[in-house]
């Protein structure tokens, strides 16, 4: 599981003040003519139902699909382009924020940061009005947008508060981002064991980001007692699932026999997979063994 916010903000870092002072350009949020496209559709009928009856956040959602690859798709930049621009032309923050997100890097379209920076003020307007209402998806992206300064100043108090009532609504991305919040402190009081309680009901749910934090935890004995076992347990789930720093780690746990088996082999399997997805320290494991092509 992966959500924009996590695997794109990175790249996003720029001056809310520029955000907030200009206001957007019409033609940037205008919906392109829609022609017949050749794209797969996500497996979730009802919500490609929704969005093709022109539902603005079913539509926001067909963008998320497109941007990520998931839910049966492959990543399709200018799929989720125009999908997010025609729920941004309807005011939905969510379709406002990823097209916020495709002009700023590119996807789908030209890059063009004065109608990104225009795009994020603009939702996170409309996101707050949206999570007032108890919008869980609109919560979620109102913290992205106070935790790393989208179209407003970074405030990490309240990127905790919109995380905090959108986990408790059962959201896994914002119970991962909480979870980190409570362990590093960020607007909440540092706190191992509250952290873990988030990553906890995120990687029940399948979120890959929390299970790697949750073995993590396990393994240093972070918030609870430190059990190898579990912690390669969580690691494997986030790895089959292709997370890189998950990968690394349970490559690591082969490497030295801890909570398996010791095994060179499956050990350097696991490192090349991370390696090839850009991880440093896997591609660092396997210089050690000589191996420099990946």
């Amino acid at each position: 599981m992966k959500r924009l916010c996590i695997i794109l903000t990175i790249a996003l870092l720029y001056s809310a003040s520029s955000a907030t002072a200009q206001r957007r350009n019409s033609s940037s949020r205008k919906a392109t003519t829609t022609t017949t496209t050749s794209a797969k559709l996500p497996k979730d009928a009802d919500l490609v139902r929704r969005a093709q009856a022109e539902e603005p956040r079913a539509m926001a959602k067909m963008a998320e699909c497109y941007l990520e690859g998931s839910n049966g798709v492959k990543r399709d930049e200018r799929e989720g382009f125009e999908w997010a621009q025609k729920a941004a032309e309807q005011d939905d923050g969510v379709g406002l924020y990823l097209l916020a997100l495709c002009y700023y890097s590119g996807f789908g379209v030209d890059e063009d940061y004065n109608s990104a920076y225009n795009l994020f003020g603009e939702a996170v307007y409309t996101l707050m009005r949206e999570a007032q209402t108890g919008d869980v998806t609109a919560q979620y992206y109102l913290a992205c947008c106070y935790d790393y300064g989208f179209g407003t100043q970074p405030d990490s108090y309240e990127a905790a508060k919109w995380y905090k009532l959108a986990a408790e609504q059962g959201d896994a991305f914002a119970q991962c981002n909480l979870g980190i919040c409570y362990e590093e402190g960020n607007g909440v009081r540092q706190d191992y064991a509250e952290a873990v309680k988030w990553y906890k009901l995120a990687a029940q749910q399948g979120d890959s980001a929390a299970q790697r934090k949750l073995g993590y935890c396990y393994d240093q004995g972070y918030g609870v007692n430190p059990n190898i076992n579990e912690a390669v347990k969580w690691y494997k789930l986030a790895a089959e699932q292709g997370d890189a720093r998950a990968q690394c780690l349970l490559g690591w746990c082969y490497e030295k026999g801890r909570g398996v088996a010791q095994n060179k082999n499956t050990a350097i399997s696991w490192y090349k997979k991370s390696a090839a997805q850009g991880d440093e320290t896997a591609q660092q494991n396997l210089r050690n063994h000589g191996i420099y092509k990946w």
